[in-house]
């Protein structure tokens, strides 16, 4: 079987999603070479089919642009209330949404050969070291091994927007360390 080249990568969100773009390579690490956020904040709380919309839109234009080989996301749980996380920040409502998002993404990638979904604990773990690093950690990381993310010569224009588009490029960073396309 053969591999195309692009791998794009996805921190959903209903608010901003975060994305990044990896470039297969024959020889060294996978290549960054999209990042950044897609950001709904303009939208009203209520109007959620407006920013799915908006995120089909975004997310329809990164599959045109890279015909990507597999599409990595990140693990959201279905059933928050099993899975004892229910809480004031993470109930059914925003499990509800994120799943709208995570279906989103299925349509727009529906026949990509392979979807991939990292926990964020395990991204967490893998690419910073630990598994309860804090969203400055993961950022932090992205700086550190800004070279061997895009390069040397592109290294000092190197920046990330947030957490978000920091998520997708360790998430994407954690599938390749797996795959072990990342040393």
């Amino acid at each position: 079987m053969s591999r195309k080249e692009y791998v794009i990568v996805l921190d959903l969100s209903l608010n901003e999603t975060g994305y990044a773009v990896f470039r297969r390579k024959s020889r060294g690490n996978p290549g960054l070479v999209e990042w950044g956020t897609i950001n709904n904040d303009h939208f009203e709380t209520s109007q959620e089919g407006r920013k799915l919309q908006r995120i089909e839109m975004q997310l329809m234009t990164l599959r045109a642009s890279f015909f990507p080989a597999d599409i990595v996301c990140e693990e959201w749980l279905a059933n928050v209330k099993n899975s004892g996380r229910v809480n004031k920040n993470n109930g059914y409502t925003s499990a509800y949404k994120l799943g709208g998002v995570h279906g989103i993404a299925k349509k727009v990638f529906n026949d990509v050969s392979e979807f991939y979904f990292i926990n964020n604990k395990t991204m967490k773990r893998v690419f910073a070291g630990n598994g309860n690093a804090e969203k400055q950690d993961i950022i932090d990381k992205c700086y550190e091994i800004k070279e061997k993310l895009v390069g040397k010569k592109t290294a000092p224009l190197f920046t990330v927007k947030n957490d978000n588009d920091a998520d997708a490029i360790g998430l994407g960073v954690t599938y390749f360390t797996e795959t072990g396309e990342w040393k």
